[in-house]
């Protein structure tokens, strides 16, 4: 390796979407560590300077009037535990129970990671379609929030410009069932596709029937016709 990787520690939204935009093209987002790290160590992210986002305090998941707001730094332990998304929004804990890699995995890999590296075959993406997620993310300029359907513009491909980075998801109450599969070649394997489906009684805000689907390699969060 001919570079030399700095960890950024800032304390601040202000100071970490300041080092973003002034090392932009140089600079990855340290969440739990568990896609970044090891792809740093076979070489395919060859950040200069790591911003760590431990320090901001995003790991809360705190209900409010009409939706639950998760920290981006939040675990999928921490989904699991959570008595709000139980209530509010169990398909999310369901989905984390199930995320490849065990223990590990769930103790340290963060949802906002996953939404940021948008991988095709990872659980997150399509659920936060289905779930009608807003993503706030913060830059140079403050806040501004996004629809998890326009986030996600393709295979590993978000809509975070530089200085930009995830600060938490907004989850709006929704009453319903839901259902969440995903085709994996084998336990340990990264699913090949995931599949959510939300039904909501009449009246909702909602459609009555929402299908999402993420599938590998030409992929985008697709919503079938319910017919």
């Amino acid at each position: 390796m001919d570079w030399v990787t700095i960890r950024r520690t800032p304390a601040a939204l202000a100071a970490a979407s300041e080092l973003l935009s002034e090392y932009a093209g140089e600079a990855a987002v340290l969440g739990g560590g568990t896609v970044l790290l090891p792809m740093m160590h076979r070489a395919e992210i060859t950040a200069r300077h790591v911003v760590d986002l431990r320090g901001l305090g995003l790991d809360t998941v705190t209900e409010h009037a009409g939706h639950v707001e998760i920290g981006a730094m939040a675990t999928y332990r921490d989904l699991l535990a959570s008595p709000v998304l139980a209530r509010r929004a169990p398909l999310l804990p369901r989905m984390a129970a199930g995320v490849t890699g065990g223990d590990q995995v769930r103790n340290l890999g963060t949802i906002g990671g996953s939404a940021c590296f948008a991988n095709p075959s990872s659980d997150v993406p399509a659920v936060l379609v289905a779930l009608g997620v807003t993503l706030r993310v913060h830059g140079t300029s403050g806040y501004r929030d996004v629809a998890a359907a326009d986030f996600f513009r393709g295979a590993f491909t978000t809509d975070l410009a530089d200085g930009e980075f995830l600060a938490s998801l907004l989850v709006p109450h929704r009453p319903g069932r839901n259902g969440y599969h995903k085709l994996k070649l084998c336990e340990g394997s990264w699913p090949i596709v995931t599949a959510v489906a939300t039904i909501h009684p009449p009246g909702a805000t909602s459609s009555p029937t929402r299908r999402t689907a993420a599938r590998w390699p030409e992929w985008s969060p697709a919503v079938p016709s319910p017919t």
